[in-house]
């Protein structure tokens, strides 16, 4: 009777190592879904900066099935009272282009789109013909203010 069980534990032992194993892990909490019948991909925004003039995003693109249209200008932010910023700066080293992205691609890289009023609340994936594919919620954090180092010299007191 320990043969037939120690023959029957190698045996599962062995279909457990050649059973092919799965992995799924959940995308990242900004990541989106974009795609139509015959291409699609995730969008995940890593980051959102605003400047005096711009509103930078940082963004990765995984196409996952045929070949992902991508192009700065289908991101569209928007404020709260609808005014609509869509004209990308293509400013610094690491903007993205527009491109065709092969399933199994990957490409890391930022948008920044030129601002002339109050901030952006929402962001918006556009397809090409304008239909909205992917919406972003943005929540600014107040900027921190500097703190003043305290005095070298001590107080100044009586």
């Amino acid at each position: 009777m320990k043969r037939v069980i120690i023959a029957l534990t190698t045996i599962l032992a062995a279909l457990a190592f050649l059973t092919p194993t799965t992995a799924n892990a959940a995308p990242p909490e900004s990541a989106r879904w974009v795609g139509e019948d015959d291409w699609g991909g995730w969008i995940n925004i890593l980051s959102a900066t605003s400047y005096s003039d711009s509103v930078v995003f940082d963004v990765d693109i995984q196409a996952t099935k045929g070949q992902m249209p991508f192009n700065p200008f289908y991101f569209v932010a928007k404020t709260a009272d609808g005014y609509r910023y869509n004209s990308p700066t293509y400013r610094g080293d690491n903007h993205l282009t527009s491109e065709l992205l092969p399933a199994g691609d990957r490409l890391r890289g930022t948008i920044e789109l030129q601002v002339t009023g109050p901030r952006p609340t929402i962001l918006i994936y556009q397809g090409v013909l304008g239909a909205q594919l992917a919406k972003w919620t943005l929540t600014w954090k107040p900027t921190p203010k500097p703190k003043t180092p305290p005095s070298p010299f001590g107080s100044l007191g009586s």
